[in-house]
């Protein structure tokens, strides 16, 4: 399925921003935007902020292709960044595939076997055996009782959760850990079991 990405404005805030290149300095003003950004029709929240310089607009890259589906890598030696679509991912790496059915997300083996029955509302691709998932859940603490809000947590191959859904916001897996966000607001790593690295910011 195809991702839209919405974006709508709301306000601009006024920062500044030096740039620095070789032996000179280029001063340039950039406005950290609080804009709406909906992907088929689904609001969503990023923790980098928007900005726009020279009337752009520049979005937090790593997270935005995350949502559309893709995966990003740095590839430090060589400076580079590597952006790859999650069926180039599953394809090299042998795992499952995502699949929609009723705006629900399941995932199929390469010869389109289902192997994790559609049941996510959000659904990431596979990288080195464990999947983002999220769903809509109840949260009677923080909202108004029959709010759903959008959680996330992490599946093995089985589709056994690794996390309880529980977290406000989560990254794919890199070298091992992955980043989330606890329900405080707090910030943390996990490990590849769902354990909790104990550094939080």
């Amino acid at each position: 399925m195809k991702k839209r990405l919405v974006i709508g404005s709301i306000a601009i805030i006024t920062v500044l921003v030096t740039a620095v290149f070789a032996s000179y300095v280029v001063q340039l003003t950039a406005y950290v935007a609080q804009f709406r950004i909906l992907v088929d029709g689904e609001e969503r929240s990023f923790e980098n902020p928007i900005v726009m310089i020279n009337d752009r607009t520049y979005v937090p890259l790593r997270e935005v292709s995350e949502v559309l589906g893709m995966n990003v890598e740095w590839d430090e030696e060589n400076q580079k960044i590597i952006i790859n679509s999650s069926q180039n991912i599953n394809e090299e790496r042998g795992t499952l595939y995502r699949f929609e059915q009723n705006e629900l997300w399941g995932f199929t083996d390469k010869n389109g076997n289902v192997k994790i029955d559609v049941q996510f509302n959000f659904a990431s691709w596979f990288v080195d055996g464990i999947a983002m998932v999220g769903m809509y859940i109840d949260d009677w603490e923080n909202y108004p009782a029959g709010t759903e809000i959008l959680r996330f947590g992490y599946i093995d191959l089985n589709g056994q959760l690794i996390t309880p859904i529980k977290f406000l916001r989560a990254r794919m897996f890199s070298d091992g850990y992955a980043k989330v966000t606890l329900l405080d607001g707090t910030q943390t790593f996990i490990d590849r079991n769902g354990n909790i690295t104990g550094e939080t910011w």
